[in-house]
């Protein structure tokens, strides 16, 4: 039998439903970080800070700002402020 267009997609649809409702918050939030990842890591920096100032004018700075941490204390605290100010 030869599924149409619609068919397949119908069934792709069905598949990934299926897929996703037996995935756990633990693979979901995985499934996410390695999209995300994969998807900025084609970007160019002026593409990846373009989209940061449309998400939060300020954020593409305060990460520059963490990156330059030599401590890793000091940048591993600086992370968890610029995440919580954000979760306000």
């Amino acid at each position: 039998m030869k599924l149409s267009k619609q068919q397949l997609d119908e069934i792709k649809e069905n598949y990934i439903e299926i897929m996703v409702d037996g995935m756990d918050t633990k693979t979901l939030v995985a499934f996410a970080m390695d999209t995300l990842s994969e998807y900025y890591g084609k970007m160019t920096e002026n593409e990846v800070k373009e989209d940061m100032f449309n998400y939060d004018e300020e954020l593409f700075d305060e990460l520059v700002d963490n990156v330059q941490f030599t401590d890793e204390n000091e940048k591993y605290q600086h992370m968890v402020e610029i995440k919580y100010d954000r979760d306000l």
